[in-house]
């Protein structure tokens, strides 16, 4: 079992295993997370994974299977991307970005990096690139409310407001740590992460997401570029896009009650019919009885302020 960096430099938490990883759940405590990051915090993602493509072919290859248009990337952008299958189910999630000439680094989850790894190599023929795992030289965190000083890289999170990615050497890292804490930026544990995520409706593979679930049914239509070249599941992709929707998406949602987040997914029916899946869920920090979510939901209830209900649960269309 590995170790995530920051927990040999914090106060007593809570722990939890992440495939394979050790990782920061709460460190003061899960209220008291989300008072510190409202000050400036960090949050320590060590444990993702950085795979990383070389050589002349890097781009057309990411060009013809990723859904992102390599054609006009922009080197200074870090961009959320996906590989699928050719149905348009998600294998991957996570970010691409350029690391010098013929160069590209994909961060993705630890839940992910055998997948991706997988896939890369099966649709890997006669180019000229060679994907090596980088994750023993790179570190991953993310900052919110302070400047992270001098870092090798640095992109803001798409979704989350004011949350700001930061790569480091992990040769630097405990450096770089430290320095945060002395200038009263304390780390925060994932839990906090999760709730964030939720809350923007992003997901994560290997957890709300399998390779079943299409792009457009997670609600990542900001995780693929339109009119670029064909790539796996991209005429699934188009067809959607022009001539309907999706029967389900994966939504926002607000609940309040009792719910044990350990007995999900939990469905919702209408008319005897599923209407419904709760998928992902955590209380408010300082909450006891409310909180948000996310859910698979039939088309014909995604309005906001659409509501289900079980026993002693409300379930709302955020």
């Amino acid at each position: 079992m590995q170790e995530a960096l920051g927990l040999a430099h914090t106060a007593p938490f809570k722990t939890r295993e992440e495939s394979g990883w050790r990782v920061a759940w709460e460190a003061a405590g899960y209220a008291e997370d989300a008072t510190a990051l409202s000050g400036g915090a960090f949050f320590d993602f060590s444990s993702w994974a950085c795979l990383r493509l070389t050589g002349p072919d890097a781009w057309d290859f990411l060009n013809r299977l990723s859904t992102l248009n390599f054609k006009s990337w922009d080197p200074a952008r870090t961009r959320l991307g996906a590989f699928l299958t050719g149905r348009s189910g998600v294998v991957s999630l996570g970010f691409f970005q350029s690391n010098g000439k013929d160069s590209f680094r994909l961060w993705v989850g630890p839940e992910q990096k055998a997948a991706l790894a997988e896939h890369i190599e099966k649709m890997h023929f006669a180019e000229k690139l060679e994907c090596t795992d980088c994750s023993a030289d790179w570190a991953l965190f993310a900052v919110k409310g302070f400047d992270p000083g001098s870092v090798a890289a640095h992109w803001p999170d798409p979704r989350v407001s004011g949350l700001e990615w930061v790569v480091l050497p992990r040769t630097q890292a405990e450096a770089s740590m430290q320095h945060w804490r002395d200038q009263g930026h304390p780390l925060v544990g994932e839990r906090l992460y999760e709730y964030l995520r939720m809350q923007v409706g992003l997901p994560r593979v290997g957890r709300e997401l399998a390779a079943q679930t299409m792009l457009l049914e997670a609600g990542l239509e900001d995780a693929v570029d339109r009119g670029k070249g064909c790539y796996p599941g991209q005429e699934v992709i188009e067809r959607i896009f022009t001539y309907g929707q999706v029967n389900r998406k994966l939504v926002r949602v607000k609940w309040s009650g009792s719910l044990n987040p350990e007995s999900l997914p939990l469905t919702f029916e209408r008319d005897g019919k599923t209407a419904a899946v709760l998928v992902a869920a955590d209380i408010n920090p300082g909450a006891a009885n409310a909180g948000i979510g996310l859910a698979f939901v039939g088309k014909q209830f995604w309005n906001p302020g659409e509501a289900f209900e079980s026993p002693g649960l409300e379930l709302v269309v955020a």
